[in-house]
């Protein structure tokens, strides 16, 4: 069984470029490998096992590439129905069959760049969007879901300019 683990990414003088080397280590031998086809405009990263999630946002995307063995396959491109999304994919976190996605210029009815994190389960073959998770009060530019993680399935999610009340 294969170990990722992701050895160095090197973002260059170019806004977004981000450049990823994962090394696959098993039992037998350690080899380079550069991930196929990640565009120029990824802006975060995350992995988990034989997954990698690189957050878009110039595109409000995030897509999903697993590792089976061999090579890295594009498994599928994340994105939120939420018409109020924006900068969707500048955080991304995983664990598990659970994805989060950060999207700190989201709007909402009562402010604008509130910021919301959206979550996605995967049921088995493909990932499927499951909440939006923002706070209970908008305050104008709080910028939740500018900074992720997960951990034990509980999500952290930074918003810097905020200072209401917790996640609902």
């Amino acid at each position: 069984m294969s170990v990722l683990r992701v050895i160095h990414m090197l973002q260059k003088m170019k806004p977004f470029l981000v450049c990823v080397l994962v090394m696959v280590v098993n039992s037998t031998n350690a080899s380079m490998t550069n991930l196929p086809d990640i565009p120029d405009d990824g802006t975060s990263m995350a992995t988990w096992g034989d997954v990698i999630v690189v957050g878009e946002e110039v595109f409000n995307s995030a897509k999903v590439w697993r590792f089976d063995g061999q090579q890295w396959n594009l498994e599928q491109t994340l994105q939120t129905t939420d018409t109020y999304a924006q900068e969707f994919g500048v955080t991304v976190a995983i664990e598990d069959d659970l994805i989060v996605v950060g999207a700190p210029g989201t709007d909402s009815p009562s402010g604008t760049d509130c910021g919301a994190v959206y979550t996605f389960e995967y049921n088995g073959s493909i990932w499927i969007e499951a909440d939006k998770l923002e706070s209970v009060t908008c305050i104008d530019n709080s910028l939740l879901g500018s900074s992720l993680d997960i951990w034990a399935n509980t999500i952290v999610a930074g918003a810097p300019g905020d200072g209401s009340p917790p996640l609902n």
